[in-house]
């Protein structure tokens, strides 16, 4: 009886993952389709696990279609769509072969260029110098926006879409394609998405997702922990092996202000100024240890660096000491 049970909870969540599939293949879906279809997806690891059964199936349903039409274009006349004939002709019996090997042909070339995009995808790696921003255009119509002082790695297999970043910063607008969800490895975070617009920014340990569009999962890439859902206006902040992440509302323009050579900030650390002016100057800036528990409020426009620095020093109790390989931000008050 118990077994009964399961076998119908295990056939009810299939078969809501295939209501889910069709809904958002639609031509008139929705952004609703796609957040339900989110909500749906984060409640259990068994609705992610029957999703992608769903999509792999689809994939391979819709490789074949067009080659089984082909073998029954000639075999849709009523006669043959109300009874069988008692004999069939040699011409159909060579039509139903011709239309089976091309089915069994399709399935075989694309399982073998599956396991040679699962045993070498397609890998780049991008990276900047600091001071030098990149735009970015993947062979899916995804933009990448880089900042400067950044590097990441990007894999295009057939099931999914993989990003690796270490210390950097980078603005996503991803294509939206289904078949192939977008991840992206962040320290210990994976953020999924299918088709939104958001900031990451990484460093020392620390990674800030911002969402300007649609909806981002981040989850521990490790543990059991339930993953969490950002729409437009969310950012997550969390830092490696240091407690659960934190989300807050926010204008999510000022994350992407970085694009048109300003930067934003409301009550931040002096040290993540100095990190964010080093992605953007060749000299990098560094906070002594006097000026630590300094916090900054303000806009900053990227114009040169000499400029920002007094900018800067005008709008916090800050100096700073100018040499020749860096610039160290001290307390004014000392």
């Amino acid at each position: 009886m118990t077994r009964d049970r399961t076998d119908s909870s295990e056939k009810e969540i299939r078969d809501q993952a295939a209501d889910f599939l069709a809904r958002v293949h639609a031509e008139d879906a929705s952004e609703g389709d796609w957040l339900d279809l989110e909500a749906w997806l984060s409640a259990s690891a068994a609705h992610r696990d029957a999703y992608d059964r769903a999509e792999a199936l689809w994939a391979e349903l819709d490789d074949g279609r067009l080659a089984i039409a082909a073998g029954l274009e000639d075999d849709a006349s009523p006669a043959n769509v109300v009874g069988l004939p008692a004999r069939p002709t040699r011409r159909r019996s060579l039509r139903w072969i011709a239309a089976a090997a091309a089915v069994v042909a399709v399935c075989l070339i694309g399982s073998l260029f599956l396991i040679s995009l699962q045993i070498s995808p397609k890998t780049e790696t991008y990276a900047t110098r600091a001071g030098e921003t990149r735009a970015i255009t993947l062979d899916d119509g995804t933009r990448i926006d880089l900042n400067g002082a950044s590097s990441l790695t990007v894999r295009m297999g057939r099931t999914e879409r993989r990003v690796v970043m270490a210390q950097a910063e980078a603005s996503f607008d991803v294509a939206h394609d289904t078949n192939r969800p977008f991840l992206i490895e962040a320290g210990d975070s994976e953020i999924r998405v299918v088709g939104t617009e958001f900031n990451v920014g990484r460093h020392a340990g620390r990674t800030t997702v911002t969402v300007r569009r649609g909806v981002v999962e981040v989850k521990p890439r490790t543990g059991a922990d339930a993953p969490a859902r950002l729409a437009r206006g969310s950012q997550l902040t969390v830092v490696d092996g240091d407690g659960p992440a934190v989300v807050r509302a926010v204008d999510p323009d000022e994350a992407f202000a970085w694009r048109s050579g300003r930067l934003i900030y409301r009550d931040r650390p002096l040290a993540e100024v100095a990190a964010d002016l080093s992605r953007r100057f060749t000299i990098p800036v560094t906070v002594a240890p006097d000026a630590q528990a300094v916090r900054f409020t303000g806009v900053l426009v990227l114009d040169n660096e000499d400029a920002v620095i007094s900018r800067l020093e005008a709008l916090a109790p800050v100096i700073a000491d100018h040499t020749a390989s860096a610039i160290k931000l001290h307390s004014a008050k000392n």
